[in-house]
């Protein structure tokens, strides 16, 4: 007799990607709005009686409130970098969208691996290096037109695609 134990689910801040549909399958739809909910643990595993196995953590509250709290007050007194040469960023963070999505996943892992054994150490190796290189970088980092003071991003330009651009095929037949 064979028993099946359901797989858990990824943690709250791990994104699946979308699979690309294929010919005649419609797009995926937008994802739900992001939650506002306490950061939960993982589900408990149940036995074949439908029972926890080990009873689920409680719900941890997060540290800062919001992003710019995280910002303010845990990471720019954290980083101490000099500014200059290869290294710049804006005070005005908020005004980059590239900045903001790397500093938010910055912070939803921090909240997340903050209560787990070990996990500062993987979120500073892990997460905050190789995010902060990005950040600072002068020659390719969003910040890299503010050097003396703020200077809007360039966003990259876009078209939209033809209706079937899904169907057309990724890779070119083979033999050709």
């Amino acid at each position: 007799m064979t028993v099946s134990t359901p797989q858990p689910s990824p943690p709250a801040w791990q994104e699946e990607a979308l699979p690309l549909p294929g010919p005649g399958t419609p797009a995926p739809a937008a994802p739900p709005p992001a939650s506002t909910e306490p950061i939960t643990a993982m589900p408990a595993f149940l036995g074949a009686d439908g029972k926890p196995l080990r009873p689920a953590k409680p719900a941890a509250t997060p540290r800062f409130a919001d992003l710019v709290s995280f910002v303010q007050h845990y990471l720019a007194p954290a980083t101490d970098t000099r500014l200059g040469g290869p290294v710049v960023w804006c005070p005005r963070w908020w005004e980059h969208p590239g900045a903001a999505m790397r500093l938010k996943a910055l912070w939803h892992s921090w909240e997340v691996l903050r209560l787990q054994p070990g996990g500062t150490s993987t979120w500073w190796v892990q997460h905050y290096d190789p995010h902060m290189r990005a950040l600072l970088d002068a020659d390719r980092g969003p910040f890299y037109r503010c050097h003396k003071t703020h200077t809007p991003p360039q966003r990259l330009r876009t078209e939209t695609p033809p209706p079937d651009w899904r169907s057309a095929p990724v890779l070119p037949p083979e033999g050709a």
